[in-house]
């Protein structure tokens, strides 16, 4: 299959460090292409590169086998590449359908040389490119009633306003729960299904395996590995991305019937609201939540960092 997205010999230099050297990649269309590599390998780089964010200093991109050049955001969206990041982009206190068309709401004004928006007709367009998404919100709704997944939609539906054919995701799933999460994946195999080209950037191996066809593995601001989805399996991946060599093993449970520290009906000021949890000694307890959900203010709060208004902690033997 011919690539829809190729960059040759691309390099990045920042003082003192080297951020992409010599990269070489592609990327087809109705396919979902991995970047993947650990915190600093250069992949946020590449897509900065590809989204107009940062110039490359040395290389060239083609897009349909032809060379652009990418200076620009304004350059990477007229050759159809949109950057869907990792922290969500919109503005709370503009409306659904506002967002979507920021970069061209002039053109939809309702009388020629005055600034009055046809609201009915922007609302309905905002639809009709949320509902292939599976998003059935109203677009005159503020975005800041919406939910981080419903959010991320409209992202989304932002970029496909603007003509995106590539479409570069920087971790999207970071701040999803596992339903939005799903919903995202869907929406992803529809874009696909679709003919965009979709790179799709995750720290999550198993995300890998759900909805990616090809893999491209950076370290060190070099590709050191390319291949199939179904040719590169986690141990090669992590083998790439990591020098030295990880072995994969199950770990014995050590976790004792003994309390450690027992937090009961924990509130604060704001967060969190009446936690209670149980820590057990050889124990690994996990806190997870989407972003706002109060996981680093419960942490606080037991620090003795935040005020608690209600609840008790206890630590070791009958320790209050």
């Amino acid at each position: 299959m011919e690539a829809t997205l190729k960059i040759e010999h691309c390099h990045k230099r920042f003082p003192g460090v080297y951020a992409l050297r010599d990269v070489s990649a592609e990327a087809c269309s109705g396919e979902v292409t991995a970047l993947l590599g650990v915190n600093g390998a250069g992949k946020s780089t590449l897509m900065n590169v590809l989204g107009g964010v940062l110039a490359a200093d040395e290389g060239k991109i083609f897009i349909h086998g032809k060379e652009v050049n990418i200076h620009s955001p304004n350059d990477s969206r007229d050759c159809g590449i949109a950057f869907i990041q990792q922290e969500v982009q919109l503005f709370d206190n503009l409306t659904v359908y506002e967002n979507i068309f920021l970069v061209e709401l002039k053109k939809y004004r309702k009388f020629k040389g005055l600034p009055v928006l046809d609201k009915k007709m922007l609302c309905k367009k905002a639809a009709a490119l949320l509902k292939p998404l599976g998003c059935s919100v109203d677009p005159s709704k503020k975005v800041s009633e919406l939910s981080v997944g419903e959010q991320q939609i409209v992202q989304i539906a932002r970029a496909l306003s603007l003509g995106g054919e590539i479409l570069l995701f920087d971790e999207p799933t970071s701040s999803l729960s596992m339903k939005e999460k799903e919903n995202l994946f869907q929406i992803i195999r529809n874009l696909k299904a679709d003919g965009k080209t979709i790179i799709y950037i995750t720290h999550y191996l198993d995300e890998v395996e759900a909805i990616c066809d090809r893999v491209i593995v950076m370290r060190d601001g070099q590709v050191v590995g390319k291949g199939t989805a179904k040719e590169m399996s986690k141990e090669t991946i992590v083998s790439y991305m990591v020098p030295e060599k990880v072995v994969f093993s199950s770990v014995e449970s050590r976790m004792t019937e003994e309390v450690v520290l027992s937090v009961q009906n924990l509130s604060g000021e704001r967060f969190p609201k009446n936690v209670s949890f149980d820590l057990h000694k050889g124990e690994v307890l996990g806190l997870w939540g989407l972003l706002g959900s109060g996981r680093t203010e419960t942490i606080r709060a037991i620090l003795g960092l935040d005020a608690m208004t209600e609840g008790k902690i206890f630590y070791g033997e009958n320790g209050e």
